[in-house]
């Protein structure tokens, strides 16, 4: 029920090339609206 690279009706998995880029997207496009769930598994480069 969750889209890849894109919105379903349950949320959706994004995939991105660098930390900064996810970051960048969500405050473009969801920040107002949604929370940042991290990956539990992935370390961030910052």
């Amino acid at each position: 029920m969750k889209g890849l690279n894109r919105m379903k009706v349950e949320g959706g998995w994004f995939s991105f090339d660098t930390y900064q880029d996810a970051i960048k997207y969500y405050g473009d496009h969801f920040m107002a609206t949604m929370s940042l769930k991290k990956c539990k598994v992935c370390k961030p480069y910052l």
